[in-house]
């Protein structure tokens, strides 16, 4: 199966500015796609302990820029996005999804900016246009904990 993260490229390569957070995708366009078909296995315990022991160090991506993209099983939307790089330390990324009725993209709905001492800056879009920003800290968990 082809990753819709292609056709979001194209789109992206020919309407950037239309876009919230147009500088980050500029930086996700020739970035390599990871490709995740099964929402379920992904959702699964496998990727959870995966998750947890990337989130006890200090936070890297694979590549300088970076989309991450998991198929959802189910009706709509039909594509979770991430579009991430690496600003030094400084994780920054932004979510789009991919909708099946109507056919087409959501906009930027979130861009966050992820700290190595484990704190994210949240900055979202509203209806309005407008835009809020928060900070918040995240502490990973021991897998042993049973804290989800």
């Amino acid at each position: 199966m082809i990753p819709d993260a292609y056709e979001l490229k194209r789109i992206v390569r020919a309407h950037r500015d239309r876009f919230w957070c147009s500088d980050l995708l500029r930086a996700a366009e020739f970035a390599p796609i990871y490709f995740f078909d099964d929402q379920a296995a992904f959702d699964g315990d496998i990727v959870d302990r995966a998750m947890t022991r990337v989130f006890t160090g200090p936070l890297r991506l694979p590549h300088p820029s970076v989309i991450f993209e998991v198929r959802e099983q189910r009706a709509s939307p039909s594509g979770l996005i991430v579009c991430a790089r690496a600003d030094g330390d400084i994780v920054e990324a932004t979510f789009l999804m991919r909708k099946r009725a109507p056919r087409g993209w959501t906009d930027c709905l979130v861009r966050i900016w992820m700290h190595p001492d484990g704190k994210a800056e949240i900055e979202a879009t509203r209806p309005s246009g407008a835009t809020r920003r928060s900070a918040v800290t995240a502490k990973s968990l021991p897998a042993s904990s049973g804290a989800r």
